[in-house]
């Protein structure tokens, strides 16, 4: 691997100490049974659950909400909610989703504060997802402290910091640098990752590559897929001479077109 990426025993030891988190056994077990147990009442199970506050419930609640699985529509302010009950007793998850959705503005909360407040604390819980967003959030403001979460969170191989630092090397024209970051987040099958690598081999003349990479990308689970594999897709069977390749090219560009309608 090259030097870009310090040793991760190193890391640990330097930016992230032993983390002891702190598991209410009660509420846990609580939460396990109707997991393992409960049928089509499993919401409204859950629900009466996180009125007893358990943090397991609340935040599985939120995480219901943000993919619109309650309801059939996404509440983000739900969600908020349900996460902010877990957060506060020290759900790991929790706490980052509740820098990230302020983050991300999909909430009506905006407090700056408030967001650094609860990554920060999801750090120390040991969420690499939260060093990842400290780093999109320090981006326009210090490089060297973006780059710092970053590579904190890369060393733990976390897909999205390698994608960030791909994306970071490849604006400051490292292109090298770049596609090494963007093949280490392909290669954990990340379809964004997966979709930027096809780009580059069509961009090196490499088709054959460039078609392997896209046909990985649409085959990643359906919430992570980057459609704009579909497009790279049709656009090469229209250029090669495949065979049925007009069939198969309307068949990408419908499902790239429907996606990016909805």
């Amino acid at each position: 691997m090259f030097t870009a990426i310090i040793s991760a025993n190193k890391l640990l030891k330097k930016i992230m100490p032993r983390q002891i988190i702190n598991i209410n056994e009660y509420e846990l077990k609580e939460y396990l049974k109707i997991n393992l147990y409960e049928g089509i009442s499993y919401i409204n199970s859950l629900k009466i659950l996180a009125q007893k506050d358990n943090m397991y419930a609340n935040a599985q609640l939120g995480s219901l909400e943000y993919s619109g699985l309650i309801s059939g529509k996404i509440d983000y302010e739900k969600c908020y909610e349900y996460y902010m009950k877990a957060a506060l007793k020290g759900h790991p998850k929790a706490s980052w989703m509740i820098g990230n959705l302020i983050f991300s503005n999909k909430v009506k909360e905006k407090n700056v504060d408030i967001m650094l407040k609860f990554l920060n604390k999801a750090v120390d819980l040991g969420s690499i997802a939260a060093l990842n967003t400290l780093g999109r959030y320090y981006l326009n403001i210090d490089d060297v402290t973006a780059l710092k979460y970053f590579k904190k969170a890369a060393e733990y191989g976390y897909a999205y910091a390698y994608n960030n630092l791909g994306m970071y090397y490849e604006k400051n024209n490292d292109l090298k640098l770049a596609k090494n970051y963007y093949k280490l987040s392909a290669d954990l099958l990340n379809s964004w990752a997966l979709n930027k690598m096809g780009e580059i081999c069509i961009n090196e003349g490499n088709y054959k590559d460039a078609l392997f990479y896209f046909n990985k990308a649409i085959n990643c689970p359906i919430s992570e897929r980057s459609y704009y594999a579909y497009y790279n897709l049709a656009k090469i069977y229209k250029k090669l001479n495949i065979s049925k390749n007009e069939k198969v090219y309307n068949k990408y560009m419908n499902i790239f077109q429907n996606k990016k309608e909805s």
